[in-house]
This record gives C-alpha cells, sequence and structure tokens, in this order.
C-alpha cells in the first residue's frame, strides 16, 4: 500500500494543483481504505485515522441515505464493463458535507479483490449547477409570467436576455408581423435569435434601426433605466406609428422588455389638427378683406393677420406678442382699454372717418372666446372694409323702389289685358279654368260660366258640380284623359258634350295643361273650354255631303266601267271582224268603207280608254310603282311605237337626249309611257308636216329630268292655252270637229304627272308649233337595270334530276310547275292536298317537297309538322320549299316555324325556285334547253289591258299550254264575283280567304298582276273578319270582265295564227299519232317503273317528236339514267296532254 501511494504521490500532486483536492484510494473486501493526496482537504480527517485498529471507513464517511444506491450503481456498472463512476456526499469532520465524484474500477492484488479509484470534491460545481437550475426555473416563472401579462394585450412585448437572446414574443407583435407580410410571424422566427443581430440583418423601421438597438443596450448594462422612441412602420396601404420602450428587468435575471405600442390613431389625430391648423392660419392669412386680430387670456396679441396689418398700417412683427394698452393707440378701431375688452360681450358696430382713410366705412366685430368649461381663453376681433357694400346697398334700395314703381305699372297693363282676354273669349266663345290641385278649389272665367247657360253669383264650381254638367255618355272619358294628365303627360285635348243648365244639349273643346313644382309634385290644371256645337253640326253636313258625292262618284265609275265593258266587247269583235275582212279579197269601194268602219272604231277604243284612265284618277285607284328603268329604252320604244303614223304623213321624227342622261332610272316607266305617248300622238295628229321632236335634259334640281315633245303643228292660241290641260277641253271647237278626240288625253296626262311628284306645260304659238313640257324626279338607281335584265336572262341554277312531290290543290298550277320542273328532267308526283303529301312522304323515295299552304283536307302548314314529326321518329330530312300567294311576313314566319326550309312567292319566278332548289343540292349553270325558250307568237304586241301576255309567255315557255291554261282560269273563275257575293251575304270569312289566295296565286303564274292585288286586298279584307265594300266587288267585277275581253281578243288572235297560210307553227299532227304518241308513253313509263326499256316505243316517240324534244329522252335512256327519263316522258305526257 505504501509502495503504491508513493507511486501515485506525483501524479496525485500535480492533479490537485490541477482541478483542486484529490486522492486516490484502495478499498478492501471488508472496507478498510487506502488513500494517498488531499485526505485532509477532502475528508476534514488526518490521513493516520483511516489506518490502525479503529481507521474511518467508506460507510463512516458516506452519508447512509446515499450508501444503497451508491453500493448499487457500482455493483451494476462493474458487471457491465468492470468500471463505475458515482457521486455521493460524505461528512467531513467538522460536520459539512461534501460532494464526492468517485470513479475507480475492481481490482485484484495479490490474489485479493479491492477497488482500486480516484475520489474528487465536486462540492462547488454541485452548487453552481443547483444555483444555475434555480436560476432557470426562475426564468422560466418570470418568462411564464411575462406571457400571462402579455399575450391578450394590444401592445407588442418583446422580452431579450442579458446576451441579448429573445426569449419571449407576444401574440400581439407576431399578428403585426402577419399583417404586414414580413415573414416573421412565428414565435420560431424570433426566439433564441439575437436581438441586435435581428435589428441590424433586417432593419426594419418598426424596431427603431440601429440607433435605438444601442440605446437599448445601454438600458440592459444598466446605463439608463429606460429609452423610448416614435416610429414610423410605412406599410404598402398605410402607415403605422408605434411608440417603443425599452426596460431594464430587475433582479436576478439580467435581461430588457421592448414594448411597442400602436399611437398609429393619436398620430393622424395630431397630424389633422396640424393640417387643419396650418389650413386655419392659411386662411386667415390670406384673407385679404378681413382683418383679424385675436388677443390670448393675457391680453397679449395672438394672432395679426396681414390684411389687419394692412388695414391698421401697423407691421405684423409689432403686434404679435406684445400687451393690448401698449397697442392701444395704433389700434383706433378697438375700443379704448383692456377694461372694454374683457367686459365686452359680442357686438358688431360701424367706424368711418379713420386717420389714414377718412372716406372708408369698417364693420367691426368683437367676439369672446370660451373653453369648453366656459372659462376665457381669449377674445376675436374682426373688421373689413364695408364702403362698397353700403354703396350697392344703397342702390339696391334706390333700385328696389324703382322696380315697386314698374311691378304697380305693368300690374295695371295685366289687369287691362286680363279685361281684354275676356273680352276676346267672349267674342270667340272660348272660356278659361282654373283647378288648384293643393286646395282641391276650381276657378271659371265669365265665358265658361256662359257656356254651361249658368249665373256665377248662383252656381259655386267645383269637380262634382262639373261631373254633372258633362254629358253622362262622355263623363268617363273626360275624367279618365284629366285624371292621366302627368309630367310626361301634361297635355291633353278632347271634344266631348255637355248639358247646359237650359237642358239642352251642347258640344265642346277643352284643352288641359298640367303645372308641376320643381319637384315634380301635380301643383294646378288650367284649362280652356270652347262651345264648337255650330262647327261639329257643319262638319257633320260637309260629311254628309262628302260622302253623297262619294257615292255619286262611284255611281259614275260603276257606270263607267259597266259602259266600257258593255261597248268594248262587241268593239273588239268590230274590230277584229274587220281586220279579218280586210285580210279577205274586197273591191275599192268595200275596202275604203271598211277602213271607215275600223278607224271609227279605234277611235271609239280610245275615247273609252281616255274615259277610262279618268276613272281611274278620280276615284284614286291609279297605282304609282317606283322601278328601275332605262329611261333611253323607254324613249326609244315610244318613239318607235308612233314612228309609223308620223312616216305616213311624211313628218320627220326625232330623239334629242342629254349626255348626261343616266342608264338606269327608278320611277313609273309605264306611266312616263302613256304620257309620252299622249303627247307624241297630239304632236303627231296636230302636225300637217315639219318635224316632231322627243328631248331629255336634265332639270335645275337635283335628279329632275326634263322632258320635252316638241311640234311645227298648228300651235295654240295664248286664248285657249289655258284651258288645254282641262278634261274634255280642246284648242277650239274647229280642232274637235277637225282632228277628232275627247280632249282627255292632256288632262290624263297632267294628272299622271302631278300624281308622279311632278309638273307639266305648254309653250306654243298659233300657226307654229307648241312644245309641251313636264319634268318629273327619277333617281338614279345604279347597276340595278343591268341586273334586271341580268336577271331576266339568266335561267337559274341546274341541279341532277330530282324525285319532286308538288303538294298543291289547283291544277292549273299543278300543270305550270310539273311542266317547267320536266322540263330540267325532274319527277314530278303531285298531291292534291297536305293529307295526300304525306302519304306519299311515307311511301319514301323524295329528294325535294314543294309544298302550298291553303288546301283542303289538311293545310301546308299541318302537313309540314307531321313530317317533321316522322322525320324526328325515323331520322333524315327533306328539304321543303312553300309555295304561298301571301306577301305577309308574318305567314312566312308561320311557315318556317312549322318546318319549311324555303320560301318562294306565287307567281312562281321559276328562275329564283331553281335557285332555291340548288340550295340544297350540287348545282351547275348550263345553257336552256330548247324546249325552255319562248316560242315567238306574235300575240304579246296585242292590246291587252288585263293580261301581261308577255310576262305570261315568259313564265309557261309554251304559247299552246299557257292559252289552255288562260281559257281554264276563264272556265274556273267565271262566276268568282258571284262566289264572293254570296260568301259576304253567307257571312263566311274563311271561304273568302280560301278563294281570294286561289284566285290570286292563279292569277299572278298567268300574268293578271291587277287581279293578284285585288286578290290580296279581298285577302287581307277576310282575314280582319270584315266585309268587302260595295265599290270593292265591283273592282273585281270590272276586272273579271276586262279579263274575259282580253281573253277573247287573245282567242281571236291565236285562231288567226293557227289558220293563217304563213303561219310558222307546224301542223297539229293527226289525232291518230298523238293518241299513238300517248300511249308509247305510258308504255315507256311502265317499262321504266319495272327498271327496264322499250325499244319499240322508244322509236314511236322519235318519229312523232321534234329532234329538240326527243333529244334529252333518248340521252337519258342511251345513259341509263331511268329516272331522270321517267321525269322527261312525264313532262312530255303534259305537254301532249295540255296541246290535245
Amino acid at each position: 500500500m505504501q509502495a503504491c501511494d508513493a507511486i501515485l504521490a506525483p501524479p496525485a500532486n500535480l492533479l490537485s494543483r490541477a482541478f483542486g483536492p484529490f486522492l486516490h484510494y484502495r478499498r478492501s473486501a471488508d472496507g478498510q481504505l487506502g488513500m494517498t493526496g488531499d485526505i485532509a482537504i477532502l475528508t476534514g480527517y488526518p490521513a493516520e485515522r483511516f489506518s490502525g485498529a479503529e481507521a474511518l471507513t467508506l460507510d463512516d464517511l458516506m452519508l447512509p441515505v446515499d450508501r444503497k444506491r451508491t453500493d448499487r450503481l457500482i455493483a451494476n456498472q462493474l458487471k457491465q464493463d468492470g468500471r463505475y463512476r458515482v457521486q455521493f456526499r460524505i461528512r467531513k469532520a467538522d460536520g459539512t458535507e461534501a460532494w464526492i465524484r468517485d470513479t475507480g474500477q475492481q481490482d485484484n492484488h495479490e490474489g485479493a479483490s479491492q477497488r482500486v479509484g480516484v475520489w474528487v470534491d465536486i462540492t462547488a460545481e454541485r452548487q453552481a449547477s443547483q444555483q444555475v437550475a434555480r436560476l432557470r426555473q426562475q426564468q422560466e416563472l418570470t418568462t411564464s409570467l411575462l406571457q400571462a401579462l402579455t399575450q391578450g394585450a394590444d401592445t407588442h412585448f418583446l422580452v431579450a436576455d442579458g446576451d441579448g437572446q429573445i426569449l419571449l414574443v407576444n401574440a400581439a407583435w407576431l399578428a403585426y408581423e402577419t399583417v404586414k407580410g414580413s415573414g416573421r410571424g412565428t414565435e420560431s422566427a424570433w426566439l433564441e435569435h439575437n436581438l441586435y443581430q435581428l435589428i441590424a440583418d433586417i432593419d426594419d423601421p418598426a424596431l427603431g434601426g440601429q440607433a435605438f438597438a444601442e440605446r437599448v443596450q445601454r438600458v440592459q448594462d444598466g446605463a439608463e433605466d429606460q429609452v423610448q422612441l416614435e416610429v414610423r412602420d410605412p406599410l404598402a396601404w398605410d402607415t403605422r406609428w408605434f411608440l417603443v420602450t425599452a426596460r431594464r428587468l430587475q433582479g436576478e435575471l439580467a435581461g430588457v422588455l421592448i414594448s411597442r405600442k400602436d399611437v398609429s390613431a393619436l398620430k393622424q389625430a395630431e397630424l389633422q389638427v396640424l393640417e387643419q391648423s396650418t389650413f386655419l392660419n392659411s386662411i386667415l392669412e390670406s384673407s385679404k378683406h378681413l382683418g383679424i386680430l385675436a388677443l390670448n387670456s393675457e391680453f397679449r396679441v395672438a394672432l395679426f393677420n396681414p390684411a389687419a396689418a394692412a388695414l391698421f398700417s401697423v407691421p405684423k412683427a409689432e403686434v404679435v406678442g406684445r400687451p393690448f394698452e401698449v397697442l392701444q393707440t395704433r389700434l383706433p378701431l378697438l375700443p379704448p382699454g383692456v377694461a372694454a375688452i374683457e367686459t365686452a360681450e359680442e357686438s358688431t358696430w360701424e367706424v368711418n372717418g379713420l386717420p389714414h382713410n377718412a372716406d372708408a366705412v369698417f364693420e367691426n366685430q368683437i367676439t369672446r372666446v370660451l373653453a369648453a368649461d366656459g372659462s376665457r381663453l381669449g377674445t376675436l376681433f374682426t373688421t373689413r372694409d364695408v364702403t362698397d357694400a353700403r354703396l350697392y346697398t344703397r342702390r339696391m334700395e334706390q333700385l328696389n323702389e324703382e322696380l315697386e314703381s314698374k311691378v304697380r305699372e305693368r300690374t295695371r297693363d295685366l289687369e287691362y289685358s286680363r279685361a281684354s282676354l275676356e273680352t276676346a273669349q267672349c267674342i270667340a266663345s272660348v272660356g278659361s279654368w282654373d283647378w288648384d290641385l293643393t286646395t282641391d278649389a276650381v276657378t271659371w272665367s265669365p265665358n265658361v260660366y256662359d257656356i254651361f247657360g249658368l249665373v256665377s253669383e248662383q252656381f259655386l264650381p267645383a269637380r262634382d258640380s262639373l261631373y254633372d254638367l258633362i254629358h253622362a255618355d262622355d263623363r268617363a272619358e273626360v275624367f279618365a284623359a284629366v285624371i292621366g294628365l302627368s309630367q310626361e303627360r301634361p297635355r291633353c285635348e278632347l271634344q266631348y258634350r255637355i248639358i247646359r243648365a237650359d237642358l239642352r244639349e251642347r258640344v265642346v273643346r277643352a284643352i288641359a295643361q298640367l303645372f308641376c313644382a320643381a319637384d315634380g309634385t301635380p301643383q294646378r290644371i288650367l284649362g280652356t273650354l270652347q262651345d264648337i256645337t255650330d262647327q261639329v253640326r257643319l262638319m257633320d253636313a260637309l260629311r254628309a255631303a262628302k260622302e253623297a258625292a262619294e257615292q255619286a262618284s262611284h255611281a259614275k265609275s260603276t257606270f263607267l266601267a259597266n259602259m266600257s265593258h258593255e261597248i268594248r266587247t262587241p268593239m273588239n269583235a268590230i274590230i277584229g271582224m274587220s281586220e279579218l275582212l280586210m285580210e279577205t279579197k274586197l273591191d275599192r269601194q268595200q275596202a275604203k268603207l271598211l277602213r271607215s268602219v275600223t278607224t271609227a272604231a279605234k277611235s271609239l277604243m280610245t275615247i273609252l280608254n281616255d274615259i277610262l284612265d279618268v276613272s281611274k284618277l278620280e276615284s284614286g285607284k291609279m297605282e304609282i310603282e317606283r322601278l328601275p328603268f332605262n329611261p333611253l329604252a323607254l324613249a326609244q320604244e315610244v318613239v318607235q311605237l308612233v314612228a309609223v303614223h308620223a312616216q305616213r304623213k311624211g313628218l320627220d321624227l326625232h330623239l334629242r337626249l342629254s349626255d348626261d342622261l343616266p342608264a338606269c332610272v327608278r320611277g313609273d316607266p309605264s306611266k312616263l309611257r302613256q304620257v309620252l305617248l299622249n303627247l307624241l300622238g297630239n304632236a303627231v295628229k296636230f302636225t300637217e308636216q315639219g318635224s316632231i321632236t322627243l328631248a331629255i335634259h336634265p332639270g335645275q334640281d337635283e335628279w329632275v329630268w326634263h322632258f320635252s315633245v316638241i311640234d311645227t303643228g298648228i300651235g295654240i292660241s295664248q286664248d285657249h292655252i289655258g284651258r288645254i290641260f282641262e278634261r274634255f277641253s280642246q284648242a277650239d271647237q274647229s280642232t274637235t270637229r277637225r282632228f277628232g278626240g275627247t280632249g282627255l288625253g292632256t288632262a290624263i296626262s297632267k294628272a299622271m304627272i302631278e300624281t308622279l311628284g311632278g309638273s307639266i306645260w305648254v309653250d306654243s304659238e298659233e300657226g307654229v308649233g307648241s312644245n309641251f313640257q313636264f319634268a318629273v324626279t327619277l333617281p338614279p338607281a345604279v347597276g340595278e337595270c343591268e341586273s334586271r335584265e341580268q336577271n331576266k336572262r339568266e335561267d337559274g341554277l341546274w341541279t341532277r334530276p330530282l324525285k319532286i312531290l308538288l303538294v298543291e290543290d289547283n291544277s292549273l298550277n299543278q300543270e305550270l310547275i310539273t311542266l317547267r320542273l320536266g322540263q330540267r328532267r325532274h319527277e314530278i308526283i303531285v298531291a292534291n292536298n297536305g293529307l295526300e303529301g304525306v302519304e306519299q312522304f311515307q311511301r319514301g323515295g323524295i329528294d325535294l317537297i314543294l309544298m302550298d299552304v291553303h288546301m283542303p283536307a289538311m293545310d301546308g302548314l299541318e302537313a309540314m309538322r307531321v313530317i317533321r314529326g316522322l322525320e324526328a321518329e325515323q331520322g333524315g330530312h327533306i328539304p321543303i320549299v312553300v309555295l304561298s300567294a301571301s306577301i305577309l311576313e308574318e305567314d312566312r314566319a308561320r311557315c318556317m316555324a312549322a318546318g319549311a326550309d324555303e320560301f318562294a312567292w306565287k307567281p312562281i319566278e321559276f328562275t329564283d325556285l331553281y335557285d332555291k332548289i340548288a340550295r340544297f343540292f350540287p348545282s351547275y349553270k348550263a345553257a336552256p334547253r330548247p324546249e325552255e325558250s319562248a316560242q315567238p307568237t306574235g300575240i304579246e304586241q296585242l292590246p291587252c289591258t288585263l293580261i301581261d301576255v308577255q310576262a305570261g309567255l315568259a313564265l309557261w315557255l309554251d304559247a299552246g299550254v299557257y292559252r289552255k291554261a288562260l281559257l281554264r282560269f276563264g272556265q274556273d273563275y267565271s262566276d268568282c264575283v258571284a262566289r264572293i257575293q254570296a260568301i259576304v251575304d253567307a257571312g263566311d270569312p274563311v271561304q273568302g280567304v280560301e278563294l281570294m289566295h286561289a284566285l290570286k296565286g292563279v292569277a299572278g303564274n298567268l300574268g293578271i298582276q291587277r287581279l293578284v292585288t285585288l286578290g290580296d286586298a279581298f285577302e287581307q279584307v277576310f282575314k280582319a273578319g270584315a266585309r268587302p265594300a260595295p265599290a270593292q266587288i265591283a273592282e273585281l267585277a270590272d276586272a273579271m270582265r276586262s279579263f274575259e275581253t282580253d281573253l277573247q281578243l287573245l282567242t281571236t288572235a291565236w285562231n288567226d295564227a293557227t289558220q293563217a297560210p304563213d303561219a310558222r307553227a307546224p301542223a297539229a299532227p293527226p289525232s291518230s299519232d298523238l293518241s299513238a304518241a300517248l300511249t308509247a308513253l305510258d308504255r315507256l313509263l311502265a317499262a321504266l317503273a319495272q327498271s327496264d326499256l322499250d325499244d319499240e316505243a322508244t322509236e314511236i316517240l322519235r318519229e312523232f317528236l321534234e329532234p329538240e324534244r326527243f333529244q334529252p329522252l333518248e340521252e337519258a335512256l342511251d345513259s341509263f339514267e331511268l329516272g331522270q327519263a321517267a321525269a322527261l316522258a312525264r313532262a312530255l305526257k303534259t305537254h301532249l296532254t295540255l296541246t290535245e
């Protein structure tokens, strides 16, 4: 043991010097200790006590409470790796306790088990550790207390320890950081971070900056107890102001508490007060005409603005801050003495005659300034120069006196005017009334009392009394009109009956006007009342006379129409037969007599036509058209028409046109043609030698053209020139006897030109010639004439041959459409009504449907709905084109809503129909087939009054078929007038609509436009549930008679053309050949239905048909286009049937 101690002594000394008290021990199994080192220091016992019989053991030194724990720990650690490290307490010799750290291991020395270890005194270390734990516990307690105090506060709090480490931030601090979007809204962004380093890194205005950080450091070091700073934190949407305070934490825990209070509201209030103060001072300083002086509670001058300095002629620097008594003599406008100022109540007074401005007048005012508690804060004195205001006041008083004088004078004038007005009202039988809506008082003028037959002293006007004076049948209307007045409709005028006091019924006209206040509130109604009984009776008499005149005029028109029909019918026969006789072999005397008959008949026809034109003009039935036309072509046409007569008389006929004449203008070409023919005809008639010139040149106004017909004829004397445009009037009676005529031509021309909006006149010299002139407005129609001509020339688009279902109840329309579409190789299936059309549709194979609207059994609208319903169930969509004579847009809309894809009007414009069909199928342009060319017949020039033969032939393209269609129309509608009359008598407007709709559709396809117009007028009357006027029925009868006359004329011409030896039409084939051809067509159609051919039938048709008709059929058969061939065969059969 001693050897061991000797060996360990040097290191132990070294360790003792390095780490404090230190010893090395060996402990035997019996508990005996062998120690070296700082034994006395560690245990308080000398080394000798640990040896000998009564040596101290470890159990003697160790506190009893630590023995078992220490033994257990050592035993457990030795089992693990043979080493141990434990801490325990010993009781030293002086009775104090010391903490020992025992570090050792198990050792076998000379076969004996013992422990070897080192003791180190760790008492100071344990005491320091406990102190740290105690301080940490105090810190945690303090932190918890601060958190409890600050978390619910609005003020921002931050706590940092003595090293600047942040220990706490409260919720208000973090919430503000979140709002401003700094990214530091969580505790982790602050706790355990160094406050001073954060301030240096982020330079946040809300933390006061580096200067504030230095002052916080001084507080933490104890140099200052507290520092405070006002900081401004500009945000994107606002500016916030904070009062930041740093306080040193007292006690053992060194640190600093930083609080940040939001004083933005207070700062803004301060800024507003400052701004208002600045604004107020600016106003006070800039008041040029108001001198302001303010005294504080010590009667010293606190405010003296520039205006006051100018008024008192005292510099501001010599006044502000000085006592009032010193300045008293320099401020003469103020009351003398402080006592006067102190006791002065609020008052105003004027002063003049100042030394520096003797003529000026000053208005002064003194006011005490009081605090909220009523104590005196000071006195405010103001003064202003009112010299000009006082002069203005005196001037206004003078003007007011003058105005009152003028008002009195004007009142006298108004009283005179009122009396004059009452006199005028009395003369004109007009009274006035006033209804005050605010008081419900009614005032009448004297004349209103006279109108009602009342006396003002005996009758008080009021609403109820006025109600009793109005005729019982008119009361509701009158009061509805008056009560209905409003700011939007402030005026009304009405006529009603009254019952006078003497019970006589009179008629009055009343006018009422509502007057409202500025806010729109009704205030009063002013009105007038006039007795118009005599005027009403006069108007009734005039109306009755007018109706009688109209009836007489209608009777005259009916008579003229009937007379015209009765005369024209035999006269057409006379003219026709005479012309036929003229073509036979006659001797000279017979020919002369026959020419006289013909000339007389034609003259009579001219007279009749003139009389009918006059009748139309008188009745207002002369319709004006606005169509594009070529004026050059019109002029050439009328010149060509009179050229033959002019040449027979040896007259030169000239046409002189302006170079500026447009190629196309808009107007009524037919009326212009008739006027020019009348004037040129008269010129030829009254000119024996010389020339006739038609000249056209521009007028003075825009779009006005000047027409002149100049002749070298007999002329007109100045005495008779004024009557030349009167009806049944010529220059003199000798003219009538010499040249004949009715004298209506120029009158008709004048009426037509005036109807067109133009004027006509004549310049003439007897024996020299005449110049008839007229001017009309013809606006240019650029490009429209070319378009119309092009449309006439175009034959429309072609498509492949189609299978077309035609749903049409009119046989003439069926024939026309079948013929025209068959010429384009389409196969036509005809259905006579909507019911049959639906059945045909259900059989399938249809490419297109042409649908009429008005039909029996089922109309077109219902048929389209049924077809579209079937398609919705089965799929597919067949195009439907509606054919209708209605021109109303609502009818077209109903058709489109029912399922139509297109709409075509009757009469059918086939070019337009071809183009509309081509919308739904591939199309191409092709030259018209030979069969589409109209056959020249010569009948186009016949003088038909109703039938437009040229238009009809252009539509039908076959004179023979067109003739058959006209004859059938004559048969079907010969009793049209009687049927209309029966419908009117039966009161059945539905039948009337159907009849007129069918008539105008067929008439349009035949070129009978007047019947189309009449049919449409009748249809609209029937649709409205009304009855046609007798005049309408008479006009329809006249039109049907004109149709019969034209048809007779055309029939005669057609018969003459077919009987003439030089007729260009080929002779009709024998009936046996025609029958064979029809049989062959039937055989061919039967074979084609079986997808087969019939060569024998084809050869029969080749022999019978013209090459241009047979060639398309042969081409279709050769190319095996059986559907197209069937369509052509059906079209040929229809054509041959009609010509049979």
